[in-house]
């Protein structure tokens, strides 16, 4: 039967207002706005009903725009019930999509999702590329399952689109064969459906979207279904009208449209939906506007706005105002705001699965599978689910362990190793933690590889479900805890993942459907699944914007109201731009703003003539600082008005309250230390240099033994590198007959060979890319270095020893009665000379004033600055450089060298030297200090007394503001220590003046 023509519809508006239409049992009725459209509804469905005895409309099938709106249907229809102290049989309430859902379809095997997605990625991978080379220009540059994976579910969601029409990809190319919307590559991909379409015929299933078009036209709706309404449905989908077009026929079906017939019924088409061309141009009323129209800023700013608008209703708002929510990226922001106000919030579209813990899970697993990165295996260990898990398997082995130790270790071997890979850490762990027993880290190492090895396998089902139920092994699970029915959720689609993978559909070569391909799949799935935690009676919904349309309200306040939100915009698309849109017929963004123009002023009238208010939120930036733009319906105005309105969306926007000015919550009181604390016991000669630089910062490091632990580099800082470095030069000296050769040939082949053993020993056979370069560095530099110790050995210097400690355990040296540790690096004897005490280092030598390289002593000394005095520092800190200028300590290194080995070296001429293996061969140079002697050295005997004398007596404050180079607690202190510390426990004497004050 044809369907009314435009014209007549146009023509005789009211034919299809109450009447029957031609179609026979299509109706269409106009609601108006003078109540909200759910009571309107409710109103519809029981016109019949006589007050008493139950409200039956059990078979009335109801379409409405979104799950929530049925669930707002059934709500008032159960209340309209309780006013004749009666019940309701419901209707059953379905979005669109179910007239088209291939469940519609009997006897049926249609495939599914995971069916299709394996079923189109196979045949893409099975593709010869030069055949379809107007799809595919260029090869991809890694041809495997992932790649395949994502292009499928490109190709899926265009088909998906193409649908919403009643279109398939083979339709599109006969349409488009002769125009100049690159019909080669439609021609592409109707042979690429085509291959798809018989490769699934092939395993007995009828395609998604073939199903779905079927069941528009032979689709069978459930017995119990008399009558249908499609209510306040603003834009089906062209294959669901026909669907309803085609049930019209044996079925009555009504159309209800939100909006009065005598001023809008012209706007509308027979299916309720808004005729473009009536709504492009036309105004939309916005009442008050430089009152009920906010700029808010970034999210969390429109967040704040929202709850100041919410406030005159008290911790119970949602019995009159409501929210909606256009920009998802304002959900989180509110959901915190109002929590803080001790107001509920709950999101009728669900919260997605992949923002579960159990999909962050997989997720890890998946990447681990792929890559077998150190990095993610390691993530992964920090889950606490895991974390409990690998405790449990080291204690069935008999190891007592914590959470602490196994975190510790980690970060050790992290910081320490440097493994790339997961495999590395196995073989590093037992060399970098060096534990009595097997260490939990290892034990855990152990169980993910052999997890990894399972999931490659032959029953991949089975390795995944086995590891689930190691890691979930001891929680507790109750189906009526939210978050525990979730589970059960995920679960479920698990196995229907599992299964499919293990029918002939996932028969695809074991390289070519990994078990990481297999995860990535898994993923896909749970990732566009919502699950929809239960709703408080305190909550207050955060509505889409299609759901408006359905809230009765008397305020309604909208947030995210920007453009590219509302109306929602089709942005370009590789394959379907708007302009192909609109050849084909698809939704376009005349048809998105059309729609979202009729609801913005449905909402708007609805309480205009209730007595109710509309607030509208714009975003001036999102979450990532992009700038936004206000929606374009905010500017849908008269003219006269616009010039007004766009100053006042463009001015900067009032402050609704005073901000507070910045300041820490509270500021950080560190503990006294211990009477017996080590620093009061030994020092080592750089924990003098620390103290010179800042005694808070001294007593942050070495008394509460504080440190940063980066576990997430990739290659050795600079104190790893020196000692790489050292080691070999220790090696060198005391074991190597090359130590005495005055050949560079022969000092740098044993310098190569001592420095492979020390990688091999710290970092395993295999170099990550960023330690191979650094190895090569320090080859570089010890390639130089030898050319050196040649030529030092031809001079007639000789090495003694190598390492020789300050103060060994039977014999310690002190000053001040403290004991002062330390290591010379090498210990060197001339016939002539004397004794030579070197120390290598490993930084290029700095630029002193006037451009020169600095020397050695400037090292040590370092001029007084124009914005300091010499009454800045205690005198002890004071004393003369080489050339007569008033300096001060910055570093005790050398002298502290020099006092302790004139006990050992009783007579003999002694001098200091550094010896710099600098980046550049210019950089590698001994750099001695000749005039480390008399008044010199007295001054800095008295410097490093003086630092004794403050360190026992609990001088660690003030702070240093600034430092010279990087500060390892800069971060603690926001930029300023002294405002954010408390120091005032810093000099209690002891633990009992501690514990009468409270310590953060």
């Amino acid at each position: 039967m044809p369907r009314p023509s435009r014209k007549a519809f146009d023509d005789h508006p009211d034919l299809f207002a109450s009447a029957v239409a031609p179609a026979g049992g299509l109706k269409r009725r106009f609601l108006g706005w003078e109540r909200p459209l759910v009571q309107s509804v409710v109103a519809h469905l029981a016109a019949d009903w006589q007050g008493s005895g139950a409200l039956d409309v059990s078979d009335w099938l109801i379409v409405v725009p979104t799950r929530h709106a049925g669930r707002r249907l059934r709500e008032a229809l159960a209340v309209h019930a309780a006013t004749g102290d009666a019940a309701v049989l419901p209707p059953m309430t379905v979005t669109p999509d179910f007239l088209t859902s291939p469940d519609r379809m009997e006897n049926t095997q249609v495939a599914g999702k995971i069916e299709t997605l394996l079923l189109w990625a196979s045949q893409l991978l099975k593709l010869d590329l030069e055949e379809y080379r107007n799809l595919f220009p260029v090869d991809p540059v890694e041809r495997n399952f992932g790649w395949a994976l994502k292009m499928t579910g490109d190709l899926l969601q265009v088909r998906e689109n193409l649908n919403e029409n009643g279109l398939s990809l083979g339709d599109v190319a006969r349409m488009l064969a002769s125009s100049e919307m690159e019909p080669e590559r439609w021609a592409d991909l109707g042979r690429l459906e085509q291959r798809c379409l018989r490769a699934a015929g092939d395993e007995g299933y009828t395609d998604w979207q073939v199903a779905r078009r079927k069941a528009a036209a032979e689709g069978v709706l459930p017995a119990t279904v008399k009558r249908i309404l499609v209510a306040g449905v603003l834009d089906p989908s062209a294959l669901a009208i026909t669907a309803l077009e085609r049930h019209s026929r044996s079925l009555p079906v009504e159309v209800l449209v939100f909006a009065p017939q005598d001023t809008h019924g012209h706007c509308f088409d027979l299916w309720g939906r808004p005729i473009v061309e009536s709504w492009l141009q036309r105004p939309i009323y916005i009442p008050n506007p430089e009152s009920t129209i906010h700029q808010g800023g970034t999210p969390a700013e429109q967040a704040v706005l929202t709850t100041e608008l919410l406030a005159p209703y008290g911790p119970r708002p949602g019995t009159i105002a409501s929210l909606g929510v256009a920009d998802t990226e304002v959900v989180a922001p509110l959901v915190k705001t109002l929590d803080e106000k001790d107001i509920g919030a709950y999101d009728p579209a669900g919260r997605p699965m992949s923002t579960h813990g159990v999909f962050h899970l997989l997720r890890l697993l998946s990447r681990l599978c792929g890559t077998r990165s150190f990095a993610v295996a390691a993530e992964l260990v920090r889950c606490p689910d895991v974390a409990d898990t690998i405790l449990s398997i080291a204690k069935e082995q008999g190891i007592s362990s914590h959470l602490t130790t196994l975190l510790r270790e980690l970060d050790d071997l992290a910081a320490e190793a440097l493994p790339d890979t997961l495999d590395d850490a196995i073989e590093l762990a037992p060399r970098v933690l060096k534990s009595k027993e097997q260490s939990p880290v290892l034990v855990g190492f152990q169980w993910l590889a052999r997890a990894l090895k399972a999931l490659e396998g032959d029953n991949f089902g089975t390795a995944l479900t086995r590891f689930l139920a190691d890691v979930f092994a001891a929680r507790p699970f109750r189906l009526d805890i939210p978050q525990d029915a979730v589970f059960a959720e995920i679960a479920n689609q698990i196995a229907e993942v599992l299964d499919v993978l293990e029918s002939p559909v996932a028969e695809l070569p074991k390289e070519t459907l990994t078990a990481a391909g297999r995860l990535e799949l898994l993923l896909r799935m749970l990732e566009e699944q919502m699950y929809y935690p239960e709703r408080t009676e305190r909550d207050i919904d955060l509505q889409g914007w299609l759901e408006l349309l359905w809230e009765d309200a008397a305020h309604l306040i909208v947030t995210g109201l920007n453009d590219g939100k509302v109306p929602e915009s089709i942005m370009a698309h590789q394959f379907l731009p708007d302009s192909v849109r609109r050849v084909l017929g698809l939704r376009n963004n005349d048809t998105r703003f059309a729609r979202d123009a009729c609801l913005m002023t449905s909402i708007i009238q609805l309480r205009e003539r209730t007595g109710g208010r509309v607030d509208f939120i714009f975003g001036r930036t999102g979450a990532a600082d992009e700038p936004l733009r206000p929606s374009r319906l905010l500017f849908q105005c008269a003219d006269e008005e616009l010039p007004a309105r766009t100053l006042q969306f463009f001015q900067k926007p009032e402050t609704l309250s005073e901000p507070m000015p910045w300041q820490l919550a509270w500021r950080l009181q560190p503990p006294p230390l211990e009477d017996d604390a080590g620093v009061f016991q030994k020092l080592s000669v750089t924990q003098f240099r620390d103290y010179l630089t800042c005694p808070f910062r001294f007593y942050l490091k070495h008394g509460l033994r504080m440190r940063e632990v980066d576990v997430g580099s990739t290659e050795m800082d600079a104190m790893e590198f020196g000692s790489l470095m050292h080691h070999v030069l220790e090696k060198f000296a005391k074991e190597s007959p090359a130590a005495t050769s005055e050949d560079p040939h022969v000092i740098r082949a044993e310098f190569n060979q001592l420095l492979d053993s020390r990688l091999y020993a710290t970092f395993g056979q295999r170099l990550t890319v960023p330690v191979m370069i650094q190895s090569e560095a320090a080859r570089m530099r010890l390639s130089w270095w030898a050319e050196k110790e040649a030529e030092e050995r031809a001079k007639g210097w000789r090495i003694v020893t190598a390492e020789t400690p300050l103060s060994p355990e039977a014999d310690p040296w002190k000053i001040s009665d403290m004991i002062v540790s330390g290591v010379v690096d090498r210990v060197e004897r001339h016939e002539e000379h004397g004794i030579r005490l070197i120390d290598f280092k490993t930084h290029s030598p700095s630029t002193a004033l006037g451009g020169d390289r600095k020397h050695v002593e400037e090292y040590h000394l370092a001029r007084i600055k124009r914005t300091e005095s010499e009454e800045d520092f205690p005198p002890w800190m004071l004393t003369q450089n080489s050339l007569g200028e008033t300096v001060r300590w910055t570093n005790l290194q050398l002298p502290l060298y020099r006092l302790a080995m004139e006990r050992h070296h009783a007579g003999e001429k002694i001098h200091t030297a550094y010896a710099n293996l600098g980046k550049t061969k210019a950089d590698v140079s001994l750099d001695s200090w000749l005039d480390l002697e008399g008044r010199l050295l007295e001054s800095a005997r008295t410097c490093a007394d003086g630092i004794v004398t403050s360190i026992r007596g609990r001088a660690f404050w003030p702070p240093t503001e600034k430092l010279t180079y990087g500060d390892d607690f800069g971060h603690l202190f926001f930029g300023d220590p002294q405002m954010a510390v408390d120091p005032s426990l810093i000099s209690s004497t002891t633990r009992e003046e501690a514990s009468a004050s409270p310590v953060v």
